[in-house]
C-alpha cells in the first residue's frame, strides 16, 4: 500500500500569507480545529524497490505539498463542513443502499450549492 506524506516543514509564501490573519488565534488555542479548503499538489513519489528474491523492500510513498489554503471562518465554516460530509458522502456511498436511497443526489446538490454560500475574497497561493 502506498503511504502519504506531506512534504516539507515551512508553508509556501502564499500559504503562509493566507494564515497570517488568523495566526494569533492559531497560536493561542491549542486544542483549535479548524477547516479549510486545501489545494494538494505532488512534490515527490518513492517506488518501492525489489530485494533479489523478487520481495518490495518497502512501501510506495507519494510526498504531497500544500499549494493554497484558505481557513472557512464564520459562518462559512459550516458551509465548508458541509460541503466535506457531501465529498465525504460521494468517495463512501457508491455501490451501497445509501447511493439507492438518494444519498449520492443529496451530496451532489450539496456541492453545487456550497460555492455560491461561501464568501470572501480568493487569494491564489504564490
Amino acid at each position: 500500500m502506498t503511504e502519504v506524506k506531506i512534504a516539507g516543514g515551512k508553508l509556501p509564501k502564499g500559504v503562509a500569507g493566507a494564515l497570517a490573519p488568523y495566526v494569533d488565534e492559531l497560536f493561542r488555542d491549542r486544542s483549535g480545529r479548524w477547516i479549510a479548503v486545501v489545494e494538494l499538489v505532488h512534490d515527490d513519489r518513492t517506488e518501492p524497490g525489489l530485494s533479489d528474491d523478487g520481495e518490495p523492500t518497502k512501501e510506495a510513498v507519494v510526498k504531497l505539498r500544500i499549494a493554497a489554503v484558505e481557513l472557512a471562518i464564520g459562518e462559512d465554516e459550516h458551509h465548508v463542513r458541509s460541503a466535506q460530509r457531501a465529498l465525504y458522502t460521494k468517495r463512501t456511498t457508491g455501490d451501497t443502499l445509501d447511493e439507492l436511497d438518494g444519498g449520492l443526489d443529496q451530496a451532489d446538490g450539496d456541492l453545487r450549492n456550497a460555492a455560491g454560500l461561501i464568501s470572501g475574497p480568493f487569494t491564489p497561493a504564490s
